[in-house]
């Protein structure tokens, strides 16, 4: 079977471009962790306006922790299955660029 990888300014293409019409659909970061919590797949995403870099993790359900932000999992150079936004998009100087898509 083929191994298709899709780096993370490509998904966020897709998901501009083909996301809607494939159930995919844009959330405030307020309702984030709601929509893991009611079992829809969410994801926090982040691309790097100056490459094409980025990060992506899983709005996993739980708790959002103030002012840390939804529960996520994530692999990477970071790699975990409970933890909050700020520790895995650690850098404040991006965090109100990360967007959060649930797949209805």
């Amino acid at each position: 079977k083929e191994k298709k990888e899709m780096r993370v300014y490509q998904i966020v293409a897709w998901l501009k471009k083909d996301g809607k019409e494939k159930g995919w659909s844009l959330v405030p970061l307020r309702y984030a962790q709601q929509m893991a919590n009611e079992g829809k797949p969410t994801i926090a995403i982040w691309k790097n306006p100056k490459n094409n870099k980025g990060h992506v993790a899983i709005v996993r359900p739980g708790s959002i922790g103030f002012p840390d932000g939804p529960a996520i999992a994530q692999a990477g150079n970071l790699i975990v299955n409970a933890d909050h936004l700020n520790d895995g998009f650690n850098d404040p100087n991006f965090r109100k660029e990360i967007k959060f898509w649930y797949h209805k």
